[in-house]
Order: structure tokens, then C-alpha cells, then sequence
């Protein structure tokens, strides 16, 4: 025991630091020795051991993160040197550059016949501003300023860059010793003598010279940084210098400040490659619409000016463009062109044509015309195109079916019930405007159902809300017709841009900030809180934008159609009152003094017939415009993708060979014999196939509701007759004179 404590003692980890070398010295160790010797037993690792481990193993990471470091930051001032060496060359093959283009200047300056001709290339040619700034100073030490002999002058480019002209060679040239990019370089000289005055009567007749001394057109800026080499005569004959008064009055130093704004040659490149890019595609459209000119070559219509096609027809009044256009189209058998500014339209007017138009696939896409309105209304089930349009009509047609909007009858009935007690207050008064008071009980309606809001518009809450939607329809039908407010850049610099921006930003807010709110107040489900639920189903259906965009478009869509038809059903009914008649008898029938019910609406067939009428002589939407997508074939014709195709509905609901009386209002067009007689496709209030309207239903039960509420209470007057009342558009049929003016009396 006592020789492994004197081992363990003699080992120099458990030497204590306080051991002098003496003490080390007289301790004994014998390892070989074998007295006493007991078996070893295991030991631990000494915690000195440990740590000292830990400590170098965090030194040798700490050196590797600090080497790692240094070599980052080699690398990266290694790369910086590369790119000032290259910035570097770059700026040394400028300045070469810029020195050969300062000795051809010289040169031509050395010609007394060629500085006028310079002078006036830089103001005329290349545009550049022309500002001179020559100052005479007085200065005693002036040798030269009494005789014309030439004098010590200093010129100074920007105020920075020191010149002199030397007396004796009359040169001018930087001081290059302070030049910052090589401080070594000398200037070269060039000895120019100045010429006497004597010897400078050439110059006074020329008329170059001339010019320049009256107008003093030298007037070119240098950037401090640019190097320059410029030797040039200055001839004090040759400057108007005005005169400064002085102490001496007998010398004047010579200061002129040149300054060049731009590099002209850099920028006459530039603006010539956006020109030739500019002119390339305006000729490859030119070629491409011209392609789709040579294929409507057999079509028939009117007669086409260069350039401008078929153009000056709506180059008019915006309430006779429609006029025009319907009479154009009546003129010349289906299909038949037209061309605006280069851009050509098919026109079909032929339901058996339109039938073949409606069922193909190839041709289920929106024109580009209705980017305007997809500005306004977002994109929605109207403006939309492609797979997602398919997918979300897919999902949201079952929201308009009949089974499901049946349970917005009792808020239909609500409303029209406040509408009908409103309007007592102008019974047995003079005419009025009706469609004022309909557009406010079809705004709370839709909102109602659609979003799930009580916005009480029939209270003249959402008045200004509601003349905002009615201009900024107007406005996306003017981009519609007229070409030249297409053009975007041209559309910005005029006040309707501002006008429809401050529209759209009204319907968004107001449509935004109701969104959160439909579930919460009404006891039916909205239109709204389906389309949520259907978002909970399939994940990618729409965003919180574009629920916003259907919402936006299911509210437009409803409120102008059902305002619209309903002022034109009542002005009808006003004006034929043995319609009217009819209408009040079958309700008295099918009603008698029941409460109104939706099964009643059903059994109305006089009303339904009025109102198929209306929707003939005053269509939703009167044309209707598709894309090509792909060569189809209607009827021989051969069309090519990328045609625009017009179905004009508005020339079908009037065309003679399907309606007995095309311009009157005659419901019995709509008798059942009638009907089989008459192509399907001749009526088409709606749109068809996969485009047409799934608002139908929910729009018809609105329109219904309404009118048999209004006339139960009431009957109703209008002077004149349906020729009276030429009709306009902007994105649905009006009244040109925007008047819906009817006088209702109390029935007894």
C-alpha cells in the first residue's frame, strides 16, 4: 500500500502545484519492483482529464470556424478584385473610345466651315438642351484683353477638371495630374495658333458663324467624370462676350462651362431598338389579322376604309352606337364581317348557325373584349375562361337550381312587400320613374340572399353605392366600343380611368365588407355560406379574392337584370294595357285573396308570357362575342383560331322570319303552337349551351315576385308605345332616354 501511494504521489498530474523540485526529486519509484504487490483496481478517468479534453475540443472548433471565416472572407474580396478589374478595363476601353470620338471633334472644330453645321446638328438633330455660360471676369494680370490677340484663358468642365490654354501654342488640355483615373498620363500638345483678325474675315462671312454669334449656341454639358480631350480656336471676334465693369477695365479672364446631358449616341441606339421592337410588333400583328382577313374574303359586309375598317360606325354618340351597330348587322346575310382597325369580327345572326356556335366546345371562350369587364367585376362565371371557368360553374350551378332558391321566396316577398307600401306614397300622382324604386328592393334582395347583408336600400341607405354601379357600368361598356380607349396607356391619361377605378374600389370595399357577415343574419342559407361550404369540400376552389369576384358578378348580374326587366315588363304592361288585363285576371284566378305562395308563381302563364316578351325586345346581354380557339367549319365557312365570332341576339329577337310582329310587344309570340314553330335557338334572353345563364330560375322568381306583389295593389299607366321609346346599351338594353316613367292608380 505504502509503494502505490508513493506511485500515485510520484505521477506528475497529482503533483501538487505547490511541490518544489526538491521534494519532486527525493520521492522513489521502482515500477519493476514486485514487493508488496497488490492487484489493480479499475479507476475512473480524473476530471482534469475531461476537461482539458472539452477545452481543446472547443479550441480546435473555434480555430476551424475562424479559418473557415478568413477563407469566406478571401474568397469574397478575391471576387470584389475580379470585378474592379474588370470595371476597371471597361472604363479604360471607354475612355479610349471617348478619346477617338474627341479627336474627329477636333478635328471638324478646326474647320471654320463645319462649327456652324456642328452647332446646329446638336440643337436640331439630337434635341439635346443648349445652355452657355461664359463669363468675362476682370483681372489685372490679363495681358491680352485691350489688343484681339489671344488671351490666357482657363476652361473648366462642370467647375471640377482644371484647363489652360497656353498663350504660345493656344492649346487647350487638362491637367492631368489630378485626372482620377490615371494621375501619370501627360496630355499631349497640339499646337493651333489662333488667327488674327486679319486673317478671320472668312469667318464674318460665313453664314454659319453668323448664326452662331447671334443665337450663342454653344451649349454643351460634360460630366466631371468623362475624359475629355478638346482643343478648339476661341476667337474673342467670334463670341459676343458681354462686358463686366471692373476696378482695371483692361483684362478679363474667360471661364465657359461646358456640359453634356447625355450620351447621344448611346440613346439614339436605344430609342431606335424601341422602335424597330415597337414597328416588328405592329407588323406581326398586322400580318396575323391580315391572315384572318384573307379567310373572311367570301363574307359579305360594308364597305372598308384603310386602316380604319368599318370604324367611323361607332365613331358617334355613345346612345347611338348600339343603334348603329344592330342596323349594320341587319343589312347583310349571316355571316358577314366587320373590321375595327384592323381587328375583324364574324357576325352571326342565323340560329341554325348559332345552335352549331353554342354547342361546340372549340369555342366556349370569352372574347378578349371582356377583359374590361373582368377589370370591373373581377374574374367571375362572365368574364372567366379555361378549365377553372368550367370547374367553378361545375360547383356553383347547383346554388341557382330551383329546389335551392326556393327558400329565398319569404325575403323575395318581404321586400317586395315594403316596395309596394314605398310606392303608395306616388299613387294617383303624375308619372314617375319606377326603376328608382325597383333598383333599391332588388339591391336589398340580392344582397340579402347573395351575401346574407340587411343593407336597406329601399331606405336610400345604398344610394350612392347604387348610381356608383350604374356609371361604372357605362364606363366598361364605352372601353367595350370604343378602340381607341382599349389601349391602356391612352384609356390612363383620360378622367374615366380615374372615374371606373374609383367604382371598382366601391364595389370591392362594399362587397368585402359585408363578406364575413352572411351567415349570421338571415335563418336561410346564403349564396355565400354555400360557397363556403363548398370551399370546405374542395380545398382549391376559390381563394377569399375570388369569392369576392363571384360575389361581385352574382350581384351585378342579378340586380341589373332583374331591375332592368322589371321597368320594361311595367312600361310595357302601362302602355298595352290589355296585357296588363290578362295578367291581373290570371292572378285573381290562380291567388284570389290568398296570401302570395312560390307554388303560385308557377301557375302564372300570362305573366310569364309578358315577361318572355320583354326579354325578347330588351335582351340581357344583345351580342354576345367568343373566342376561336381552334380552325372550325359553320355551314362552308372555313374560320381560323384567334377570330372573334359576334352572336347578335338583338338581330335575332327581331328578325321578321320568326317573329309575327318583330317590333311590337305581342306576348302571344309565346303561345305553345308558337313556340314549335320557331327554332329553338331564334330565342335566346339567356345565352345557351355550356355559357348560358345559371341565374335563371333565381332571377325569374325575383322578377315574379315583384310584379305580381306590385300590380295586385296597384295598376299602371305609360304614354306612348314601344316606337316611342328608342332603346341604347351599355352591358344590358335601356331606354335611350333612360325614362321608365309610369302612373300607378290604387286598385279598389
Amino acid at each position: 500500500m505504502k509503494n502505490c501511494k508513493k506511485m500515485v504521489s510520484n505521477h506528475s498530474c497529482y503533483v501538487s502545484e505547490s511541490t518544489t523540485d526538491e521534494e519532486t526529486g527525493d520521492m522513489e519509484y521502482a515500477p519493476n519492483s514486485r514487493q508488496n504487490k497488490l492487484p489493480r483496481k479499475p479507476t475512473r478517468t480524473p476530471k482534469c482529464f475531461s476537461k482539458n479534453a472539452l477545452m481543446a475540443r472547443e479550441n480546435r472548433l473555434k480555430k476551424k470556424m475562424y479559418i473557415t471565416t478568413l477563407e469566406s472572407q478571401v474568397a469574397s474580396l478575391s471576387a470584389d478584385n475580379k470585378k474592379m478589374t474588370q470595371l476597371h478595363q471597361n472604363q479604360s476601353v471607354l475612355v479610349k473610345e471617348l478619346k477617338n470620338e474627341v479627336k474627329y471633334l477636333k478635328s471638324v472644330l478646326g474647320n471654320s466651315e463645319h462649327i456652324g453645321k456642328l452647332i446646329r446638328a446638336i440643337n436640331f438633330s439630337t434635341g439635346i438642351p443648349i445652355k452657355s455660360s461664359i463669363d468675362r471676369r476682370a483681372s489685372p494680370s490679363s495681358r491680352d484683353a485691350v489688343n484681339k490677340s489671344p488671351i490666357a484663358q482657363k476652361i473648366v468642365p462642370n467647375g471640377e477638371l482644371p484647363q489652360e490654354i497656353r498663350p504660345e501654342t493656344a492649346c487647350v488640355g487638362y491637367d492631368f495630374t489630378r485626372h482620377p483615373w490615371d494621375e501619370t498620363e501627360k496630355l499631349s500638345q497640339n499646337n493651333i495658333n489662333f488667327p488674327t483678325p486679319e486673317s478671320t474675315s472668312s469667318y464674318y462671312d460665313n453664314s454659319d458663324i453668323d448664326e452662331l454669334k447671334k443665337s450663342l449656341l454653344l451649349d454643351i454639358d460634360v460630366p466631371s467624370n468623362m475624359d475629355v480631350f478638346f482643343d478648339d480656336i476661341i476667337q474673342e471676334d467670334l463670341l459676343e462676350v458681354p462686358e463686366k465693369s471692373s476696378s482695371s477695365g483692361t483684362s478679363a479672364d474667360l471661364t465657359i462651362n461646358l456640359q453634356e446631358e447625355e450620351d447621344v449616341g448611346m440613346n439614339f441606339a436605344y430609342y431606335c431598338a424601341e422602335v424597330f421592337c415597337i414597328l416588328a410588333l405592329f407588323l406581326a400583328k398586322y400580318l396575323w389579322r391580315k391572315s384572318r382577313k384573307c379567310a373572311a374574303e367570301g363574307l359579305q359586309g360594308p364597305k372598308r376604309l384603310p386602316l380604319l375598317g368599318n370604324a367611323l360606325t361607332v365613331w358617334c354618340k355613345d346612345e347611338d352606337i348600339f343603334e348603329n351597330l344592330v342596323e349594320c348587322f341587319s343589312k347583310y346575310p349571316s355571316p358577314m364581317r366587320f373590321d375595327i382597325f384592323q381587328q375583324l369580327f364574324i357576325i352571326f345572326r342565323e340560329p341554325a348557325q348559332v345552335e352549331k356556335i353554342f354547342s361546340t366546345s372549340a369555342l366556349t371562350a370569352k372574347d378578349d373584349i371582356y377583359k374590361f369587364i373582368k377589370y370591373f367585376d373581377g374574374e367571375g362565371l362572365i368574364s372567366g375562361s379555361g378549365a377553372k371557368w368550367k370547374k367553378d360553374k361545375r360547383l356553383l350551378s347547383p346554388l341557382f337550381l330551383k329546389r335551392n332558391i326556393v327558400q329565398y321566396f319569404g325575403v323575395m316577398l318581404n321586400h317586395a312587400q315594403i316596395l309596394a307600401g314605398i310606392l303608395e306614397q306616388e299613387a294617383d300622382r303624375p308619372a314617375f320613374d319606377i326603376q328608382h324604386y325597383l333598383h333599391r328592393a332588388v339591391a336589398d334582395i340580392v344582397n340579402e340572399t347573395i351575401i346574407g347583408v340587411q343593407t336597406n336600400a329601399q331606405c336610400g341607405e345604398l344610394d350612392d353605392f347604387l348610381s356608383c354601379i350604374g356609371r361604372g357600368y357605362q364606363l366598361v361598356h364605352e372601353r367595350m366600343v370604343k378602340p381607341w380607349l382599349q389601349v391602356e396607356f391612352i384609356f390612363r391619361l383620360t378622367p374615366k380611368y380615374k372615374e371606373l377605378t374609383q367604382t371598382r374600389q366601391v364595389l370591392r370595399q362594399v362587397k368585402k365588407s359585408h363578406s364575413h357577415l352572411g351567415p349570421k343574419e338571415i335563418a336561410c342559407r346564403t349564396i355565400l355560406e354555400q360557397m363556403l361550404d363548398i370551399r370546405d369540400e374542395v380545398p382549391d376552389f376559390s381563394t377569399d379574392e375570388e369569392l369576392i369576384h363571384h360575389m361581385t358578378t352574382f350581384y351585378s348580374a342579378s340586380e341589373d337584370t332583374a331591375t332592368s326587366i322589371c321597368s320594361f315588363a311595367l312600361v310595357m304592361m302601362g302602355m298595352y294595357p290589355e296585357y296588363q288585363k290578362r295578367v291581373v285576371e290570371e292572378m285573381h284566378s290562380v291567388i284570389g285573396c290568398e296570401e302570395l305562395r312560390e307554388e303560385h308563381l308557377q301557375r302564372l302563364d300570362e305573366l310569364q308570357m309578358v315577361l318572355k316578351e320583354t326579354l325578347r325586345l330588351f335582351p340581357i346581354a344583345p351580342l354576345l362575342l367568343r373566342k376561336v380557339s381552334q380552325n372550325i367549319e359553320i355551314d362552308g365557312f372555313n374560320i381560323p383560331a384567334g377570330t372573334s365570332l359576334v352572336v347578335s341576339i338583338q338581330n335575332i329577337h327581331r328578325d321578321p322570319r320568326f317573329w309575327a310582329k318583330p317590333n311590337d310587344f305581342y306576348p302571344e309570340h309565346f303561345l305553345p303552337e308558337a313556340v314549335k314553330k320557331r327554332h329553338p335557338y331564334a330565342y335566346l334572353p339567356f345565352s345557351a349551351g355550356a355559357r348560358g345563364c345559371i341565374g335563371k330560375p333565381y332571377a325569374y322568381m325575383i322578377m315574379k315576385t315583384l310584379l305580381v306583389t306590385i300590380l295586385r295593389k296597384y295598376s299602371v299607366e305609360a304614354v306612348g308605345s314601344l316606337q316611342d321609346k328608342p332603346i341604347t346599351a351599355d352591358i344590358s338594353v335601356r331606354f335611350k332616354d333612360h325614362s321608365y316613367a309610369v302612373r300607378i292608380m290604387k286598385r279598389v
